[in-house]
């Protein structure tokens, strides 16, 4: 089926939805981590908002390598094992503050992977970028039953998947 799409809207992180051209969108796989460990999931927290820890999948990386690499970065937590459960499409725009100070627009593929606990410390992360460090990024455990009333801190609500692959 052609995709005949001119346009799509995106989302950014304030939740001010913007008509794009579709031929100014980046391509970005991400590769997210859905960790649960005695009842509880490890989480990123920023901003009083929730995401799942995970990032994007870097040129010649494989999805699964990068969701490891990318939960022990922005946690500390070592994990194992990731099993693809699902994917979600998503498009979002980001305003580039520590590089160009530009807004770019994004198309990103999200890849949830289910991973075991390895090993390894909260908030231990040492590989924050300036971003990240700039948003007083943290990880938390948080029990799964909070899930509901938490304020998700992006473009789409990742929640019903964790319902899906938890119960």
């Amino acid at each position: 089926m052609a995709n005949n799409r001119k346009t799509v809207e995106t989302l950014d992180k304030y939740f001010k939805i913007r008509k794009i051209p579709v031929d100014q969108l980046k391509w970005r796989p991400t590769a997210c981590a859905v960790v649960i460990k005695d009842s509880k999931i490890l989480l990123v927290q920023e901003r009083g908002m929730y995401h799942l820890p995970g990032g994007g999948v870097n040129i010649g990386e494989d999805p699964s390598e990068a969701v490891i690499r990318e939960t022990k970065e922005e946690t500390g937590i070592d994990v194992a094992s990731p099993k693809l459960i699902e994917t979600k499409s998503s498009f979002y725009s980001f305003i580039n503050t520590f590089g160009d100070n530009e807004l770019y627009h994004y198309h990103a593929l999200n890849l949830f992977y289910k991973c075991k606990f390895s090993k390894g410390k909260i908030n231990s992360a040492t590989k924050l970028d300036d971003y990240e460090k700039s948003i007083n990024l943290r990880a938390v455990w948080l029990p799964v039953e909070d899930l509901k009333s938490i304020k998700v801190g992006t473009t789409y609500d990742w929640r019903p998947i964790i319902d899906r692959h938890t119960n």
